[in-house]
């Protein structure tokens, strides 16, 4: 054989080994049972409306919706 095939060939085998390895130990590996999980219940108040409180982090002129933009021209400077 020459030295390329012998090279294939010992790769293939490592690869064909760990195949094994991996397939014995997903075999014997004790199967893990989701846990529960736990819903915790929130008691609502009786009138929502009354324990709600908003805080605006809007300005002004983000609220009516007509945002100005301060951009600066660009000025023509002749090239030398």
């Amino acid at each position: 054989m020459t030295r390329n095939v012998v090279i294939v060939v010992i790769i293939l085998i490592v690869v064909v080994i760990l195949g094994y390895f991996v397939w014995l130990r997903n075999k014997y590996q004790p199967p893990v049972s989701p846990e529960p999980t736990k819903v915790e219940n929130i008691p609502m108040p009786e009138n929502p409306k009354q324990n709600i409180q908003f805080e605006s982090t809007q300005t002004a002129e983000e609220a009516t919706g007509t945002p100005k933009q301060k951009t600066a021209s660009p000025s023509a400077s002749p090239k030398r």
